[in-house]
């Protein structure tokens, strides 16, 4: 597993990383949140 919870995307933008399994969780603390994409890690 990557220790690391960011990434820094080729477009210069720095994206938060979650466990699949924490993101029906986050979404229900954070239903305001604006969710671009959901996708596993690669």
């Amino acid at each position: 597993d990557d220790p690391h919870l960011w990434r820094y995307g080729s477009d210069q933008v720095i994206r938060r990383c979650i466990p699949d399994e924490d993101i029906q969780s986050v979404l229900k603390f954070c239903p305001q949140m604006q969710v671009e994409e959901l996708k596993p890690r690669s």
